[in-house]
């Protein structure tokens, strides 16, 4: 298994601002691999793009609340970042409620084809997600889920392992990795006091590598609130 650095931050700001941009994240080693979550809270439009050290990232995919359609979770790669200290930024045609951003660094991973196809869910109040993207035995499903929890915090199903749960008390986001063992991986979250809109994917290794060489991953999860 990877190891994990994991950091977890809240931020207020006050005005309107159609960005968000995550702290530094260190990218090393060999066939890297940038994967961020970007999360929107009202409205629930996709940024209109999505970087990594000012280069343009690649949607892997989304879900939208299928409710109100208030809130939004994706996800976007950049294959063969920079090394060193690197920043995703996401940007935004209109202001919104609030967003979250993830950026998680990878290395050992298929600079051709670094993730499967991915699988998403929605799940009304009370309610559990569940989705279960393609795999293949070596692969490292990751998972983000953003969901109104009213302070609870996120909690993912089975034997997922958490890597963060940022809840500031209203809408929260999570994420947590499986190393895969099928031709697909159930992934999911426990329900949430409100709606909740989840995204998985899973990374492929590196060829000659297997799921070992997926040495290491780096986040750091940013929530900014307008007030």
């Amino acid at each position: 298994m990877p190891s994990v650095v994991d950091f977890d931050s809240a931020q207020d700001d006050t005005g309107v601002a159609t960005s968000i941009t995550s702290p530094a994240v260190t990218f090393s080693g060999s066939d890297r691999c940038a994967l961020v979550h970007v999360g929107m809270v009202i409205p629930a439009t996709l940024p209109s793009s999505v970087t990594v050290d000012g280069n343009a990232c690649t949607l892997i995919g989304s879900k939208v609340d299928e409710d109100s359609g208030i809130f939004a979770i994706a996800s976007y790669r950049r294959v063969a970042p920079n090394t060193g200290n690197l920043t995703a930024t996401a940007n935004f045609a209109d202001p919104a409620v609030g967003f979250f951003i993830e950026l998680i660094a990878l290395d050992g991973v298929d600079q051709t084809t670094p993730f499967g196809s991915p699988d998403s869910d929605w799940a009304a109040d009370g309610a559990p997600t569940s989705c279960a993207p393609a795999s293949a035995v070596g692969d490292l499903v990751i998972t983000s889920c953003l969901g109104f929890t009213g302070g609870s915090g996120m909690t993912p199903s089975g034997s997922q392992v958490e890597m963060t749960d940022l809840d500031p008390g209203g809408f929260a986001l999570g994420s947590s990795r499986l190393a895969a063992t099928a031709g697909t991986t159930t992934m999911g979250y426990a329900a949430n006091a409100g709606q909740s809109v989840l995204i998985a994917a899973a990374v492929k290794a590196a060829a000659g590598g297997g799921g070992s060489s997926i040495a290491a991953i780096s986040h750091y999860l940013s929530m900014m609130r307008q007030k």
